[in-house]
């Protein structure tokens, strides 16, 4: 876990989760509130687990922001857990793009956490995902109805909205009243399998620092 090397894991994790699309029709969190994700995909049995809590907004607007994962190595038998705290800053010009100025982390074979150097060229990032915010005809359009979808967290009456992809579909399962306001997501293949899943597996309220921080 050199530097360099977990800058690059960092940029892939910030990609499976702002890139994807799976954030697409997120709302926005309450200070404390965290969610926990399950992440897999069809070509590999092993599981990513991500939790994000949103720990708290400073008197410059600046957010703090906990990414946990735990990545299970099916085949070697073991799992290493990451954990990371930002500090975002929102740009002036774009609501949906924040600055990355600072990030502690605690990575596999570390004692404590260490501060981390935050580069330039990571600091951008787009918080609703690469794709633009669709219209409010589009959505009603690809709104295919109210689903009972059951996760790891429990239960839910959800809205499917569902949006061609050139080779397959994305569909989200949304719920106002759960954390984020979505509870799965899944892009699919021409034949309707999954090649990448997101699912809720937890939320709550609550959530404190971890790593020492402290928010000004």
């Amino acid at each position: 876990w050199t530097t360099d090397f977990a800058w690059i894991w960092i940029s892939q994790l910030f990609t499976m989760q702002y890139l994807s699309g799976a954030t697409m029709f997120e709302k926005d969190y309450k200070p404390g509130e965290w969610t926990k994700w399950q992440m897999s995909t069809s070509h590999s049995e092993d599981v990513q687990i991500n939790e994000r809590a949103f720990l708290g907004r400073q008197t410059d607007r600046g957010e703090w922001w906990r990414m946990k994962t735990i990545v299970t190595d099916k085949s070697a038998g073991s799992a290493d857990t990451i954990v990371m705290e930002a500090l975002f800053r929102p740009d002036s010009t774009n609501e949906y793009v924040q600055r990355l100025v600072r990030m502690r982390g605690k990575f596999p074979g570390t004692a404590e956490a260490q501060e981390m150097m935050v580069p330039e060229q990571w600091s951008m990032w787009n918080m609703a995902g690469s794709m633009p915010k669709p219209t409010k005809e589009s959505i009603e359009g690809a709104t295919i109805g109210t689903e009972s979808v059951t996760t790891p967290a429990g239960t839910f009456s959800a809205k499917h909205v569902r949006f061609g992809s050139g080779g397959g579909t994305l569909d989200w399962w949304l719920d106002d009243t759960s954390v984020g306001g979505w509870v799965k997501f899944s892009a699919m293949d021409n034949d309707k399998k999954p090649m990448y899943t997101m699912e809720l597996v937890g939320k709550g309220v609550g959530a404190k620092s971890e790593l020492g921080i402290t928010i000004k």
